[in-house]
């Protein structure tokens, strides 16, 4: 789970959920009630959804890992960049042009992302 730095937004990672698909769920704070926003966050195709998250500071941009983004033999995997407005859109995919293999278990933000 990750925290955006206003203490007010926080997202969930659940890379056992949907049959180890995984998803993300997003949650907002209202006084002392949190309460969750939008659906829970799934990518078809794509599996342990939620294992490597972080949440940029404003709470505005959500970075993840696909681990076995692209096709076999090198599931090279990738980062999906997804932004908040009322719910999470996909923003961009990174993803390797070499054969680095499952890359997306964890990843890390600067404080301005």
């Amino acid at each position: 789970l990750k925290l955006s730095a206003d203490g007010n937004r926080l997202v969930v990672g659940g890379p056992l959920d949907n049959a180890l698909a995984g998803a993300i769920w997003t949650f907002e704070r209202t006084g002392t009630t949190w309460s969750q926003v939008g659906s829970k966050l799934t990518v078809p195709g794509i599996i342990l959804v939620g294992v490597g998250l972080t949440i940029s500071g404003d709470g505005k941009r959500l970075f993840f890992g696909a681990v076995n983004y692209n096709t076999a033999p090198h599931l090279t995997g990738a980062y999906m960049i997804y932004t908040w407005n009322s719910g999470w859109f996909l923003e961009q995919i990174i993803s390797p042009n070499d054969n680095l293999d499952l890359i997306g278990i964890s990843i890390k933000t600067s404080s301005n992302s």
